[in-house]
This record gives structure tokens, C-alpha cells and sequence, in this order.
């Protein structure tokens, strides 16, 4: 077993490019990132893009719901994060699935969790949603774990006509009914925001599942939620979190 945990690009490498993007992407297995995640919403016609928000304005600085915005208009906007990131990117657009697809063929050695977003299942619907991504992923099915917040749509991707290979899902909760879901579900990853763990020694939960635990940019605290069984760390800054560890292990 590996004495530091793997990384995961938490919307690429997001703290230096505009998430979920190709640029953020690219950068972030250009880090060493071997696992990266991003988000999928779809947009009013139902074409199946990268991005986080329910909402246009945060990434693109347009008003409206990419859920009621035709593609045709959301392949104008600029996701450069402006107002986070100021000018140092422009023409950035928002990806399309399609996209995703394309890199991961150019890097066969990289995992990517594709998170399908709540927004999106609630207004299309699970079987529409998970139906149109697993069989969009066919060609990299294999380099991908869909995973969402979404229990539901995670027990219809268990059983899709075209199944996929590995699941994961995300917690909002710690409580008992969350872990009862867990053991049922028996997802082959559980991710889970590390600040809403139980104060230690309490383990966490036992099961066939890896656990990947965000948002984490400190070294020291990446190291500790291994140690207490987190195999992934999932971090918008992979470069610099990538670099202190290494510096660790040099220390050791």
C-alpha cells in the first residue's frame, strides 16, 4: 500500500484554471493528476456539459438557468471564471461530455469520477440522464466512475441496459440512514466532504467502497484523513498538494 494517498483534480486543476474545463483538465494531468472529476448539467436541448452551478452566472458572468439555456447559446458564453480569476483567461468555452471523452482517449492512463448533478436529474429525470451519459461514455467506459449525491440514480446505473463499470456515491449526510444507503448501494467509491466525518477515533464506515474525501489543499491534513482510511484526497489545487507530499516522502 501506497504511505500517501492518491489525488484527485477536484474540477480539474481548479485553483489555477477555470473549473471543469479542457484547460483545467489538461493542467491538471499535466500535474501528475490521475484521477480527475468534473460535473455534468445538461443544457435545455439536452446536450451533456461540464459544469457545476444550476446557474450561468458564477463561471460565465451571464444570467439565467443553464437547465432552460439551448446549447447554441450556452457555445457563445466565456467560462473563464472572470470574476474569480480576473483576465487571465478568455474564449474559454464550456465543454461539452464530448470533450471529456476526447482527453481522456489522449491519456488512457486517467480515471475520471463524473459527478452527474442533482439539478439535472431532478428536471430530466434519472433514467433520461444517467441513460444518455453511460451510453455517451461507452468509448472510455472503462476510465470513468459516475457518481453523484444521488442514491437513486446511482441504483439505476447498477442496472442500466448498458451497465456501467464503477459507481460512486457522494454523502450529504454522516448519520445512520446515510450508512444503511451505503450498505445497500455498495458503490465501489464513497466520497464525502471530510469536515462533516465524526471527531476520531470514530472509523470510517467499512465496505467494498474506496473512500475519497474533500476538499483538501493541506498536506498534513491529507496525510491524517489517509491515515484514517482515505485512499483519495480530492483537491482543486493538485500541482501544489501533489508537490508538498512529495516533498514528505522525501522526508521520511
Amino acid at each position: 500500500m501506497a504511505d500517501t494517498p492518491q489525488l484527485v483534480a477536484h474540477r480539474g486543476y481548479a485553483s489555477r484554471y477555470p473549473e471543469n474545463t479542457m484547460v483545467a483538465m489538461e493542467a491538471a494531468i499535466a500535474a501528475g493528476a490521475r484521477y480527475i472529476e468534473c460535473d455534468i448539467q445538461f443544457s435545455q436541448d439536452r446536450v451533456a456539459l461540464l459544469f457545476h452551478d444550476e446557474r450561468l452566472q458564477r463561471t460565465t458572468g451571464q444570467s439565467g438557468s443553464i437547465l432552460t439555456t439551448p446549447f447554441a447559446k450556452i457555445r457563445q458564453l466565456d467560462a473563464c471564471e472572470s470574476s474569480r480569476l480576473g483576465d487571465a483567461f478568455n474564449a474559454i468555452p464550456v465543454p461539452q461530455l464530448n470533450d471529456l471523452i476526447a482527453l481522456l482517449q489522449r491519456h488512457p492512463d486517467v480515471i475520471a469520477f463524473v459527478e452527474l448533478k442533482e439539478e439535472t436529474l431532478n428536471h430530466f429525470g434519472i433514467e433520461l440522464v444517467v441513460d444518455q451519459v453511460v451510453e455517451q461514455l461507452q468509448p472510455v467506459i472503462k476510465q470513468c466512475v459516475l457518481i453523484s449525491f444521488n442514491a437513486q440514480a446511482m441504483v439505476y446505473a447498477r442496472h442500466t441496459p448498458t451497465p456501467c463499470t464503477s459507481i460512486g456515491w457522494a454523502i450529504h449526510h454522516w448519520n445512520d440512514d446515510a450508512h444503511a444507503t451505503a450498505q445497500q448501494l455498495r458503490p465501489d467509491y464513497l466520497f464525502c466532504n471530510y469536515q462533516k466525518l465524526p471527531p476520531e477515533p470514530q472509523p470510517l464506515w467499512k465496505g467494498p467502497w474506496r473512500w475519497a474525501l474533500y476538499e483538501v489543499t493541506d498536506a498534513a491534513l491529507a496525510l491524517k484523513l489517509f491515515q484514517r482510511g482515505a485512499e483519495l484526497i480530492e483537491t482543486m489545487a493538485v500541482g501544489e498538494l501533489a508537490d508538498a507530499l512529495a516533498r514528505h516522502q522525501q522526508l521520511r
